[in-house]
């Protein structure tokens, strides 16, 4: 969501509200302005939440599989293999990066095996 869309909106909705005059019923639909532009917001954000955390598992990600191939970030093992940069929890070269409900649900599943 662009941020002059949010403006758009808001600019509508102040012009809208200086133009009314006492008893108008169009009060009312000018009061849907701020709402949708909040829930706008509050999208926009979660799409930009999501998007860098996928970016980050992606950028660990890289540098975890260029480490293990000897490329960059390479920390050697005595038995002349390399190791991931960054583990995970796992122990593997993939980030697990969940939310702290998915994770617990998963644990559950986990135990009760």
């Amino acid at each position: 969501m662009t941020p002059w869309l949010l403006v758009a909106i808001l600019a509508a909705t102040l012009t809208g509200f200086l133009s009314l005059k006492s008893g108008d019923i169009r009060l009312f639909a000018l009061l849907l302005g701020p709402l949708l532009a909040v829930i706008l917001a509050s999208l926009g954000y979660a799409n930009v939440k999501v998007f860098y955390s996928r970016y980050i598992q992606a950028w660990v990600v890289t540098i975890n599989i260029e480490s293990m191939l000897g490329i960059r970030y390479a920390s050697s093992l005595s038995q002349g293999k390399y190791a991931p940069a960054y583990r995970s929890k796992m122990g593997g070269f993939l980030p697990m990066i969940e939310r702290t409900s998915i994770e617990s649900t998963l644990e559950r599943a986990k135990q009760e095996e």
